[in-house]
């Protein structure tokens, strides 16, 4: 009876384990607080609050705004990503510096281009390293050199190369005096990525053969 109860009680516990970690957001305080902004914009707790609610990492990012065909998924969060982004993107001048570009680069180590969320926090971390380099740059120094590769990588994931040559180039001259460790990492992950990778969800077996103009 004993070994019984115990065998329930594991797999009782294994089963809210995997149900924390498909669902790792408070989806109801974010999506709460979001619409409340929306009536209040110059509400400063709710920034706050928003900011907060919203997920720091990869993981969490993709497990809340993620896609999928099965029957019965909640595509909620999924239709709401872009509006979501928006707001975060607007709380750059709301948020000190270095707390908002840790969640900006935390995002995105990790992270895999594809369309739709993702494709909409690449185009935000563009923005927000343009504007703010050198506190985007302060959180990427004290990261592992991994966690660095991790980071350009998914910066620089891109279908068309062309579109982002004068962008590197452009930050290659700002980064290369006061960051050239990180400056080389940037440049293998540009090389290796930039152009070169396929969407996630895309079939990526024989991908060196898929031919795509202007790569």
């Amino acid at each position: 009876m004993k070994i019984k109860s115990f065998f329930l009680l594991t797999f009782l516990s294994l089963s809210l384990l995997t149900k924390a970690q498909c669902f790792p957001v408070d989806t109801l305080k974010l999506n709460t607080t979001y619409r409340l902004l929306e009536k209040n914009p110059g509400n400063e707790e709710l920034k706050k609050q928003f900011f907060d609610s919203f997920p720091n990492t990869w993981f969490d990012f993709i497990s809340t705004y993620g896609y999928s065909s099965q029957e019965g998924y909640d595509l909620s969060m999924y239709f709401m990503v872009n509006k979501h982004l928006d707001a975060l993107g607007s709380q750059s001048s709301k948020v000190s510096d270095a707390a908002y570009c840790e969640k900006i680069v935390s995002l995105a180590i990790g992270a895999i281009l594809d369309a739709d969320g993702p494709n909409a926090l690449h185009g935000l971390e563009h923005a927000v390293m343009k504007n703010k380099t050198k506190a985007m740059m302060s959180v990427i120094a004290n990261l592992t050199e991994p966690d660095q590769m991790l980071y350009w990588q998914f910066y620089w994931s891109a279908l068309f190369k062309k579109d982002y040559v004068d962008e590197y180039e452009q930050l290659r001259k700002k980064l290369i005096s006061d960051y050239p460790n990180e400056t080389k990492i940037m440049d293998i992950a540009y090389e290796y990525f930039c152009g070169k990778v396929l969407f996630g969800s895309w079939n990526h077996i024989n991908g060196s053969k898929l031919a795509f103009e202007g790569r």
